[in-house]
Order: C-alpha cells, then structure tokens, then sequence
C-alpha cells in the first residue's frame, strides 16, 4: 500500500500546501466584492483544467498525473488571486525605485 501511494506525496503536499493561501485569498475578494474578477478566474481555471484532465485521460495517464493536475491548477489559482490582492502593489513598489540597493 506505501509503495502504491507514495508517488501521491507531492501532489497531495503541494495541493494542502496551497489550500489555506487559496481560501483566504478568496475570502478576501469575497469581502472586497470583486466576484466579476472570481467569476473570470474560476472560469478561466475551469476552461484550463477540463480539457487537461480529458487529455490525461485519453492518453491513460495514471492517478498521480491527475493530482499533480489538481495541483497546479491550485498554484494558477492561488497565483491570480495573491496577484489580484498585492501585485499591484509590488509592481509600483518596485517601478518606484530609483536605485538598486546597495550600488555605489
């Protein structure tokens, strides 16, 4: 039975990894009322994912590829969201700089 799960271990990691940052991330854009950006995301995820895991499918592939899908379909997520909530911030953040830190 380990030798028969043990090549789930990643996936599942990476997939309850990014679980807690996905649902507050979302949870943040709930309460800010951004569900026209929600709305696109889980569209645009869902449009991604579906012909993904057909693909897999029709090619045989095994369980752990269908996780390690799940996976990275967590990691678009979570990127789109943590991107909608603080990249804008980090991008002016950094445009702003005149300097490099550090250069003489």
């Amino acid at each position: 039975m380990q030798t028969a799960v043990r090549p789930l271990a990643l996936p599942f990691f990476l997939g309850g990894l990014l679980l807690a940052p996905v649902a507050v991330c979302k949870g943040v854009l709930l309460v800010r009322r951004e569900l026209g950006f929600l709305a696109g995301v889980y569209a645009a995820s869902t449009a991604l994912l579906s012909p993904a895991l057909f693909r897999i499918k029709r090619s045989s592939g095994t369980v752990v590829m269908i996780w390690n899908a799940f996976a990275v379909f967590q990691l678009l997520r979570e990127v789109m969201f943590a991107g909608r909530l603080w990249g804008g911030r980090f991008i002016r953040k950094m445009i702003g700089r005149t300097t490099v830190p550090g250069a003489v």
